[in-house]
C-alpha cells in the first residue's frame, strides 16, 4: 500500500511538473507562471520584476471554430499595482466576459471608489507633480476614463506607471476637479449621470 502510494505521489508530481512553465523577461526576472488545468485551459501567474503580482486568473481555450487555439479569461481574476495593492478583481463568465452583455453594465456610480494621490496634504500646489492610481475592487482600468482640468484626460505617469498609472500637474490656482467617467449600459460614455468628481484645493 505505501508503494502504491508512493508511485502515485511520484506520478502527480511528474504531471504537475509537465504542466508547469516559467517565462522570464530579458533581464532575467521571473515574469510568469503558467500551469495547465482542465484540457488545454491554463493557470496564469504575471509577474512585475520587483516579485509582486502584477495579475492571476484562468484562460479558457476555445477547442472548436473559427476561433479554435484562442483563449480568453474566465473565471476569477485579479490585478495588483506593483506595490502589491489590490487593483481590482472580478469574474469572468463563460463567454469570457466581466459583465453580463444582456443586463448591460452595472451602476458604476454606486461601487466604491478611492483615488490615492501622492502628496496630498490637503492642498496641491501649481507646478507640482502628483502620482495619481484609482482603487475601485470591482472595476478595471479599461472601463473608466480619468479626466481634470479643463475635461482633458489625465496624462500618463511615465516614471511609476505600475503603481501610480496616472500623473497630475495643476495649472492654476483655486479649485481642481478629477472627474472618474463611466460608460453608459449601452457603452457610451457621456458626462451627464454617470461622472464621479473629486475636488482638491490648489494654491500658488
Amino acid at each position: 500500500m505505501k508503494k502504491i502510494l508512493y508511485v502515485l505521489i511520484i506520478l502527480i508530481f511528474i504531471i504537475s511538473c509537465e504542466g508547469k512553465k516559467k517565462h522570464y523577461y530579458p533581464t532575467g526576472e521571473l515574469c510568469c507562471v503558467t500551469y495547465k488545468i482542465r484540457n488545454n485551459d491554463l493557470h496564469v501567474i504575471e509577474y512585475f520584476k520587483n516579485g509582486k503580482i502584477k495579475e492571476e486568473g484562468d484562460y479558457k481555450t476555445v477547442v472548436i471554430g473559427e476561433d479554435k487555439g484562442k483563449r480568453f479569461r474566465i473565471g476569477h481574476w485579479r490585478e495588483y499595482y506593483s506595490d502589491g495593492v489590490l487593483k481590482w478583481e472580478g469574474i469572468y463568465n463563460l463567454n469570457g466576459y466581466l459583465f453580463d452583455k444582456d443586463k448591460g453594465l452595472p451602476d458604476f456610480l454606486h461601487m466604491p471608489i478611492k483615488l490615492s494621490l501622492t502628496g496630498d496634504t490637503g492642498c496641491l500646489q501649481v507646478g507640482h507633480k502628483y502620482k495619481l492610481r484609482i482603487l475601485m475592487p470591482n472595476v478595471p482600468s479599461s472601463v473608466y476614463k480619468v479626466l481634470y482640468e479643463n475635461f482633458k484626460e489625465v496624462p500618463p505617469n511615465p516614471e511609476d506607471p505600475d503603481c501610480y498609472p496616472y500623473l497630475i500637474i495643476p495649472s492654476k490656482a483655486g479649485r481642481m476637479y478629477v472627474f472618474v467617467l463611466f460608460p453608459d449600459k449601452n457603452g457610451y460614455y457621456h458626462f451627464e449621470g454617470h461622472t464621479l468628481f473629486f475636488e482638491y484645493k490648489v494654491i500658488e
